[in-house]
Order: structure tokens, then sequence, then C-alpha cells
């Protein structure tokens, strides 16, 4: 009968000790489980960040022009404007001679 009981004892400890550990593995799966939830969310924060980086990647660039078509157009003007002088300089000369 003692033997019984202490057999019982044991049955009853192991349970316990199983439940414990079940309850444990429960709570990790739970956290396992947000963690799972966390890491979708990052990789769609991820995909929303690396479109918005490309979109300002093309608006830095597009600025990053804007400057050198400036110049392009103030080179441009200027050379335009010392043909033109030279060219009114050259016609004046040549109606001055002949003149």
């Amino acid at each position: 009968m003692a033997d019984d009981h202490d057999r019982l004892i044991e049955a009853e400890l192991s349970i316990r000790e199983n439940t414990r550990r079940i309850e444990k593995l429960e709570q990790l799966e739970t956290t396992i489980e947000e963690i799972c939830l966390c890491m979708q969310e990052m990789r769609s924060n991820q995909s929303n960040i690396a479109s918005i980086l490309d979109s300002v990647s093309h608006k830095v660039e597009v600025l990053e022009h804007i400057p050198a078509r400036r110049w392009n157009g103030m080179v441009e003007k200027a050379l335009t404007a010392v043909v033109s002088a030279l060219v009114t300089l050259v016609l004046t000369a040549i109606f001055n001679v002949w003149s």
C-alpha cells in the first residue's frame, strides 16, 4: 500500500511538472507567434522604406541636374553673346572699310 502511495505521489509530481512544462511551452509558442507577426510587419515596413528611398533617390537626381542645366544654359547664352559680338564687330569693320 505504501508502494502504491509513493507511486501515486510520484505520478502527481510528474503530472505537475509536465503541466508546468506545457504551460511554459504554450507561452513560448505565443511569443514565437508574436515574433513572426513582428517580422512580417518589419518586412512590410522595409518594402515601404525601399520604395520611398527609390522615390527620394530619383528626386535627388533630378535636383542634382538642375544646376548643371542652368550652368549649361548660361554658357550657351554667353557663347551666343560672344559670337554675336564678333559677328557685329566683323560686319561693322566690313561696312566701315566699304564706306
